[in-house]
């Protein structure tokens, strides 16, 4: 009888223990998860940023570089990745129709 009760006694603790990690394993996930939306999104915005800069930039000049396209084709794909909408899908449809011009020293 004196080992059901230890044997209860000890499952109840290893259960509580689980139980206790498992919460606060999840809380920190959470936290984790919520830092690395916010992170996401601040990503987004310098990302959305720089594309329409550097599109708008070689959109009033009428043809990009090789280097140009080939980094803006990039930043496109992040900012795809990171759910950017489809102002992006429309400014480098705009650039794909440029001449691409090739200059030294990536100008």
């Amino acid at each position: 009888m004196g080992f059901g009760l230890v044997e209860a006694l000890v499952t109840s603790i290893v259960i509580s223990a689980f139980y206790y990690l498992l919460r606060k394993s999840t809380k920190e996930f959470n936290q984790v998860k919520k830092r690395n939306k916010a992170a996401d999104e601040i990503l987004l915005m310098i990302v959305k940023e720089i594309l329409i800069e550097r599109c708008h930039t070689h959109l009033k000049e009428g043809k990009i570089s090789r280097y140009a396209y080939t980094d803006l084709i990039k930043f496109h794909h992040c900012y795809k990745e990171l759910n950017g909408n489809s102002l992006g899908d429309k400014l480098i449809e705009q650039i794909k129709e440029l001449p691409i011009v090739f200059e030294l020293g990536g100008k």
